[in-house]
């Protein structure tokens, strides 16, 4: 056995170990609650109607999960702007809002004059639906009250790390969507985009980046071969599989090699909390597909593949400047 094998068993025994005897809870790193698709009241849409409107956030690119009626707009002198196109939905209701009379069949009036209404129990349910539009179709809208968004620092290796990703997406044909959501993934059915919860749903931008960089692994897929070939389907893997927990393992790996190649959380300070985050989404997957310790050191040379592919675009931008520079000078 050579050097370098023995140096990537010795690796590879120390991150297995790590990962099987971590007693941290995998948590997401980002805020969830309140960054569903929602109604103008902050109630959360259920079942259908949040993958409907979900489905057209991304697709349309909404930052803000709020949804209004046509009626509502105009009750609250938010005009719909012209050309937007609503979204059809729907709701079973075992109750209704009837005109309240009086003895004689007459409305019922308020003090200001106008008529009432009570809300009374039907027999069965009925089938209730409508229009609605995101807020971002509608003018005079205050914006959604999110958490405060965090401040990437002015520094090199941020401007790096948004440098790399733009040439890599650029190149790749892959784009970032960045909406509210209570999840993140890359969309390799349909498209080449990447779905992130907004930056204000981090606590720290480096979490932010953390997660992009995962969901950035995934993508590599199509541009970088694979050691493991083998997928569920030919659309991709069955959430759940043992081919889909091999891929998390990738994904993840790939995200640590990053942040640690960046100096970011976990890595760049005393904090461990990232870190011990990803060691617990591993032995998640690690679990849940019943994998080996060979199918880790499989995922690791597949994540180290992905890594080389999406940190030589660091390479791309100064190859291009070097180049602009070479045709730039004169001779005299």
């Amino acid at each position: 056995m050579s050097q370098i094998d023995k140096l990537n068993n010795s690796y590879n025994e120390s991150l297995y170990n790590l990962i099987v005897n971590t007693d941290h809870n995998w948590t997401k790193s980002w805020a969830t609650v309140g960054f569903a698709q929602q109604n103008s009241k902050n109630m959360e849409y259920n079942g259908a109607n949040q993958i409907v409107l979900f489905n057209r956030a991304v697709n349309s690119e909404f930052k803000d999960p709020r949804w209004i009626t046509f009626n509502e707009a105009v009750k609250n002198n938010t005009p719909i702007k012209k050309g937007s196109k609503g979204e059809f939905i729907g709701f079973f209701t075992n109750t209704a809002s009837v005109l309240k009379k009086d003895d004689d069949g007459n409305p019922i009036l308020d003090k200001d004059g106008k008529k009432q209404y009570e809300l009374v129990k039907l027999d069965r349910p009925v089938l209730k639906t409508y229009y609605v539009f995101n807020v971002q179709d509608a003018e005079n809208i205050k914006p959604f009250e999110a958490i405060q968004t965090p401040e990437v620092p002015n520094s090199e290796k941020y401007s790096k790390i948004e440098k790399m990703i733009e040439n890599y997406c650029k190149d790749n044909d892959i784009k970032i969507k960045e909406i509210s959501s209570q999840n993140a993934f890359f969309s390799n059915n349909r498209s080449n985009d990447i779905v992130m919860p907004l930056k204000s749903q981090f606590s720290e931008i480096d979490e932010y980046y953390a997660v992009t960089f995962h969901e950035l692994i995934h993508s590599t897929a199509k541009c970088v071969e694979r050691t493991n070939k083998t997928t569920d389907t030919k659309n991709g893997n069955v959430f759940g599989s043992k081919n889909y927990a091999k891929e998390e393992l990738v994904a993840e790996l790939g995200s640590l090699l990053m942040c640690q190649k960046f100096g970011l959380s976990g890595f760049a300070t005393n904090e461990e909390n990232n870190t011990l985050k990803s060691l617990a989404y591993l032995k998640n997957w690690l679990e849940a597909g019943n994998l080996e310790k060979e199918d880790l050191s499989v995922a690791l040379r597949d994540a180290n593949k992905a890594v080389n592919k999406i940190t030589s675009y660091m390479e791309l931008e100064k190859e291009n400047k070097n180049k602009v520079e070479k045709h730039s000078q004169v001779e005299i």
